[in-house]
């Protein structure tokens, strides 16, 4: 709220005094600086903030100025405008112009069915053009600041908050930009002309008089010459006729002076002197030479001053002062016509790049639309196998990329399967490569490294107990020598699948080979009891006779347990006491289960 309110006072302040500055052109044109004001309330501040400052900003040039149709104006295009703006976020100058249009057309057919086109109502409307254009171009000019500015090289360093430029969005302000520029130049060279050939006009017509005045005087004799510097009423009479002549189906009038400023003569129609000279008072001059002026109405507003304007023309015959003034509309009202129809050309040139920016905006932004869609999905259309989609354009360079991203995407298609295929050799390689090293070749049972690695992971754990198996085969040796190496082996593969199928019955069981005809059996989370009634079953499963080539072999087996914590903390404390406690049993002859006596026994 507070950064809004000290926003809005800076619109403010910065508005009354751009008002104060308004540029004067020709002919009561100006510039009228305070719509930006009006225009940076719309675009930097929340609906409500904006009508309330434009309106506090219509006030102030109203008192400042007794302008009351423009302000009234300026507030309804804002309000309207900040209406649209807040509602629907695109750039400022489209709403700008869609207001403009709209409400350009409403007062037209307002004063078309209801005023009239006199040319007080046409000078109205015309000024209200005017003012629309200027809105037009001050919203163009904000848009192009606000996108374009944060990315100057001496300004992108120290602007963090930048909003996106879109390729659309610069191919449309380009096209409006390069379209109304050279007009909005063209239009200002005119109206520089016109005003140096109107001037040229009613300079030329001053002169033409002087030249009049001049041979009238100079075929005058002596005795005419005195009887016209007497006032002679037929003299006086003859130069009525002459300066009547002269203004003749003009609105000029001419008044000539004595020397002691009291009125010799005007003519036919002119107006009491006195009320002129009281509303000239009102008035200031714009001087163009020593003897020539234009006097410009101060009452109203400016076009309207310079529509009540007349040029003054001062020129001295003999000990006469002889005034020329000559109504500024003949050749102003042409002028602004003509003015009117670059406006209105200003306006159609608006008109057709808007239409032509949109659908070119439109055309970009949908084929890049599905350019970057078709780069998005490449990954999952990889992954899917799914085959890649180019989209159609008829734009060649478009179309042309279109297709070099399917030729890369059907690259990557193939890179991306010998990829898998890589990966998956990999992988299976890797899986060989683990189980040759964590497995022993001839049963398949985890090997001395497993059991190092699972038991310092349990120890890690801090799991409260678990007890080892150190299985001992007795007499292994005997059936290498009666049956051969390969049916040893074979007997140690049948003894693997007998531990598996006691690990299928116990997931707290897990078995390893040592070396030879070593096993070792890990108990997780089990009693003392628990693990001897394990140890039973485990000898009772070896019990069953082997088949050995057709023959029926016996096997026993000696078991030494070592239980976690009892009889130690490290897995070397824990493999010697059940090492020790299974090699008891052997030096005993015996087979069976032996526990481990507890550390210090």
């Amino acid at each position: 709220m507070r950064r809004n309110l000290s926003i809005a006072i800076i619109i403010i302040v910065t508005s009354f005094f751009a008002h104060l500055l308004n540029l004067p052109v020709f002919f009561g044109i100006t510039i009228n600086l305070s719509l930006i004001g009006y225009m940076l309330a719309v675009r930097f501040l929340p609906l409500h903030y904006a009508v309330i400052t434009s309106t506090l900003i219509s006030t102030l040039i109203f008192f400042e100025s007794g302008n009351l149709r423009f302000a009234i104006t300026a507030l309804i295009h804002t309000i309207i405008l900040a209406l649209f703006y807040n509602r629907k976020k695109k750039d400022l100058f489209t709403w700008t112009f869609l207001t403009v249009l709209i409400l350009a057309s409403i007062n037209y057919l307002f004063n078309y069915f209801y005023l009239g086109f006199d040319e007080l109502n046409f000078l109205i409307f015309f000024v209200y053009i005017q003012h629309s254009i200027l809105y037009i171009l001050i919203a163009l000019f904000i848009d192009l600041v606000t996108v374009y500015f944060p990315y100057m090289p001496y300004l992108r360093k120290g602007i963090t908050l930048k909003r996106p430029i879109f390729f659309g969005q610069v191919i449309f302000n380009v096209i409006v930009v390069v379209a109304i520029l050279p007009l909005i130049l063209i239009t200002g060279m005119n109206i520089y002309i016109k005003y140096s050939e109107t001037v040229h006009y009613y300079e030329e017509r001053a002169a033409s008089f002087d030249n009049v005045i001049n041979e009238y005087i100079d075929r005058l004799d002596e005795r005419e010459v005195q009887r016209f510097l007497l006032g002679s009423t037929v003299e006086r009479g003859f130069f009525n006729q002459l300066i009547d002549q002269f203004v003749a189906n003009t609105d000029a009038t001419v008044y000539v002076f004595n020397e002691d400023q009291s009125l010799f003569t005007n003519t036919a129609g002119a107006i009491d002197y006195r009320f002129l000279d009281q509303k000239m008072k009102r008035g200031h001059i714009i001087e163009l030479s020593e003897h020539q002026d234009i006097w410009i109405d101060s009452t109203g507003e400016a076009i309207h001053n310079w529509y009540n304007g007349h040029f003054l023309h001062r020129t001295t015959i003999l000990d006469k002062d002889i005034h020329l003034i000559m109504p500024l509309p003949s050749q102003f009202i042409p002028f602004v016509s003509e003015l009117f129809l670059y406006y209105l050309l200003i306006l159609l040139v608006f008109f057709s790049a808007f239409i032509f920016g949109l659908i070119a905006d439109g055309i970009l932004t949908r084929q890049l639309s599905q350019l970057n869609t078709l780069a998005s999905k490449l990954p999952s259309t990889m992954l899917d196998q799914n085959e890649i989609t180019v989209p159609v354009s008829r734009i060649f360079e478009f179309s042309q990329l279109a297709v070099n991203i399917g030729i890369v995407g059907d690259r990557l298609k193939k890179m991306f399967l010998q990829l898998e295929e890589k990966t998956e050799q990999l992988q299976k390689s890797e899986q060989a490569l683990y189980q040759v090293a964590h497995h022993d070749n001839l049963t398949l049972l985890p090997n001395r490294r497993s059991f190092y690695l699972d038991l310092e992971d349990l120890l890690e754990q801090r799991i409260d107990q678990f007890a080892i198996l150190f299985i001992d085969f007795d007499k292994f040796k005997l059936v290498n020598d009666t049956y051969g190496h390969s049916s040893g082996d074979q007997l140690l593969i049948d003894i693997a699948d007998r531990f598996r199928a006691l690990c299928d019955d116990c997931d707290q069981l897990s078995f390893y080979r040592l070396a030879g005809d070593e096993f070792i059996g890990v108990v997780r989370h089990r009693e003392f009891e628990d693990v001897k009634q394990l140890g039973e079953s485990i000898l009772t499963k070896l019990s069953k006779p082997f088949k050995i080539k057709g023959d029926d072999v016996y096997i026993s087996a000696s078991i030494g347990v070592s239980l976690y914590p009892n009889h130690g903390d490290s897995i070397d404390a824990l493999l010697n006491a059940a090492d020790q406690a299974m090699y008891e049993l052997k030096n005993k002859e015996k087979q069976g289960i032996n526990f481990a006596p507890e550390r210090g026994n």
